[in-house]
């Protein structure tokens, strides 16, 4: 049974995509479509579903000639198959809790494709109501819903409108600043449709936000610019302070005149594992030359920042977010706000001049930049 929600799950994906990429499924054959497939009851059985979704994965498969005809199939389906996930997910009987959840990730991620924000906003509603709430998914449904309310916005052309949202997002913050962390990546969203709605957001934010004591309002004002301070970095010097995982103030000075790759990650991040395996191994064959790491942690968790140097013991120093954003005599930058980043692990590569090289660097160019600075290192 748990193989199908993931065939449900890639269905409604594939239906959304050919909607909006206009690639249809054809064929000649005289196929009639039982118009009750796409009156979805609830509460029935997840072998009941399984059979619907085969039902309806023919449906798609048999879209006819006319463009208007198969436009109105097309769409009848995927309503379906949205409905079909909601009862898995929430009415089904003998549903286990993680087909559950995978009917549920799918029935949002496709409200999120349609750009059904209302929808979304719904089903964040009827989440905020449990007992026992999931904030990851809570988190996902004011992500998902922004960011469609952004997108029919901007498509919609509706300047007005995208203004007004920019002033909720606002006030939304300085009543709960924990909600600012996504900030940065709506503005950019916004900027895609209306660099000037987009321009008078950011200003605003910014200036209430910093108006404010609040460290995390202030992390949010600063990120708002992150991503221009990130693309116009490559060629200038990089800012980087705080405190190491061991509780210490690191100082970037005594690194002036080496190559340098800092190296932004989570200890929980598999990524992680894989991207340092290579700079484990050529550390001590360029670090006599001039060549240093940089580790920056992004954990939040007090208990893996504890824990770090013990499980992993680097050889070199890693700064701590945590600890920087917590200290109590210093404030520090927060170098993840100032360049927004967003994703992780992320390294920077520094040249001896105190130049950033690149930003977003792989092992192969580390590599490759260590052989070419320092051809005599075997």
């Amino acid at each position: 049974m748990k193989s199908i929600f993931f065939r449900l799950s890639i269905l409604a994906a594939f239906v959304a995509a050919a909607s909006c990429f206009g690639q249809e499924s054809r064929s000649d054959d005289d196929h009639s479509i039982d118009e009750s497939i796409f009156n979805v009851p609830e509460g029935s059985a997840v072998g009941y579903y399984k059979s619907l979704q085969r039902e309806l994965q023919e449906a798609f498969l048999h879209l006819p000639q006319d463009e208007a005809a198969a436009l109105e199939l097309r769409d009848k389906i995927g309503a379906a198959l949205r409905d079909v996930n909601r009862n898995l997910a929430y009415t089904c009987p003998n549903a286990t809790e993680r087909i559950a959840d995978a009917a549920f990730d799918a029935y949002c991620r496709s409200l999120s494709m349609s750009l059904a924000y209302q929808e979304l906003r719904e089903v964040l509603a009827k989440e905020k109501e449990r007992v026992k709430q999931k904030p990851d998914r809570i988190a996902f449904l004011e992500d998902a819903a922004l960011v469609a309310e952004i997108t029919s916005y901007g498509r919609a052309k509706d300047s007005d409108a995208l203004a007004a949202l920019g002033d909720r997002l606002i006030d939304d913050a300085l009543a709960e600043p924990g909600r600012s962390e996504r900030y940065s990546s709506y503005a950019a969203k916004m900027r895609a449709f209306a660099p000037s709605v987009a321009d008078a957001f950011v200003a605003k934010a910014e200036e209430k936000f910093n108006a404010t004591d609040d460290r995390a309002l202030q992390r949010c004002a600063l990120s708002l610019r992150g991503e221009e301070r990130r693309k116009a970095l490559v060629g200038a010097e990089m800012k980087l302070e705080g405190l190491t995982v061991l509780g210490k103030e690191f100082d970037w000075a005594t690194y002036s005149g080496k190559t340098v790759l800092v190296v932004f990650f989570g200890s929980g991040n598999r990524q992680t594992v894989d991207l340092f395996r290579v700079p484990l191994s050529i550390f001590s064959d360029y670090r006599d030359s001039g060549f240093e790491i940089v580790g920056y942690l992004v954990d939040d968790d007090p208990k893996s920042v504890e824990m770090f140097d013990r499980r992993y013991p680097y050889p070199w120093t890693t700064l701590s977010r945590l600890l920087s954003r917590e200290a109590k005599d210093k404030e520090y930058v927060d170098p993840t706000a100032y360049y927004d980043l967003q994703k992780f692990p992320t390294a920077f590569l520094i040249g001896k001049d105190g130049k950033v090289v690149d930003v977003n660097a792989t092992n192969e160019e580390v590599l490759q930049y260590l052989q070419e600075q320092f051809p005599s290192v075997e």
